[in-house]
């Protein structure tokens, strides 16, 4: 097992926890592993996308350090996270098999990680080789003395230790996406749940520039309570409900810094 590559993001439908211990085989490794967000069909992405895919992805690069914010800068600029692929490897992968894979799944844009050195794993290997050995015997027939020469072939195993540098490879893929609300949330996690002493509630993670969510001046850190009196259960729950009303205006409460408060927002169609 080998540490994990990246650290946990959350975007748009999107949470990043990669494994860092699944490794690549000599086929394309983006393609082999990736993994669709929450449930991201290529019909959902038609669907949602606000313009047909381009022949050629946007191609950004980010490190294990700045992905988070490369992802939130577009994020902001309407793209939504519709996937990712991770693994390790042991060969050198060039950056042209993420782009393969974002024109595959018809992505607007592939952020490609560069690759992060994980350390070495040492194997061993089993070697046989051909053995043989002589003996030679003395043979007595009346007055004459001699000796008689047998051979005997066989084989030995060996078992050999290889040492291979292991390296993390990973991509994030996005498309442009109608906006609706803009705003991107996540589950509170179990401190928080304690804190506020229910289990319901999704906090915003991102907002998207000139959104709805934008005008108005929703916050990242913000705790959405509930749509229209609909108490909200997970980010997946408030996304059903905003794309059931969007056109429309909602209702929403919010409490920042435990303070409660009310928005009215008229939602994109």
């Amino acid at each position: 097992m080998t540490p994990r590559p990246f650290k946990p993001l959350a975007l748009a439908a999107l949470f990043i926890g990669l494994a860092g211990c699944k490794m690549a085989p000599p086929l394309n490794g983006y393609t082999q592993y990736y993994q669709s967000a929450n449930g991201f069909t290529p019909e959902i992405i038609a669907a949602e996308r606000s313009g047909p895919p381009p022949a050629v992805p946007i191609i950004d690069h980010a490190t294990l350090s700045t992905y988070e914010n490369v992802a939130r800068t577009w994020f902001r600029r309407g793209y939504a996270a519709v996937g990712k692929s991770e693994f390790n490897s042991s060969m050198p992968i060039p950056e042209q098999q993420a782009i393969d894979q974002a024109k595959a799944i018809k992505a607007d844009l592939v952020i490609i990680i560069e690759p992060q050195y994980q350390g070495t794993t040492t194997t061993t290997t089993k070697v046989s080789r051909p053995t043989s050995s002589t003996s030679v015997t003395s043979v007595t027939a009346g007055k004459l003395n001699g000796s008689a020469t047998t051979s005997t072939y066989g084989t030995t195993t060996d078992y050999v230790p290889i040492t291979q540098k292991q390296v993390a490879y990973g991509a994030l893929y996005f498309v442009k996406a109608h906006i609706i609300l803009g705003a991107a949330t996540i589950e509170l996690d179990e401190a928080e749940r304690q804190s506020r002493q229910t289990n319901y509630g999704v906090k915003i993670t991102m907002v998207s520039d000139d959104s709805p969510a934008f005008k108005a001046d929703l916050l990242i850190g913000d705790t959405i309570e509930k749509l229209d009196g609909q108490r909200i259960s997970s980010a997946a729950h408030l996304s059903s409900l905003i794309n059931a009303k969007k056109g429309q205006v909602i209702n929403l409460s919010l409490t920042r810094k435990g303070k409660a408060f009310e928005k009215s927002i008229q939602l994109n169609n």
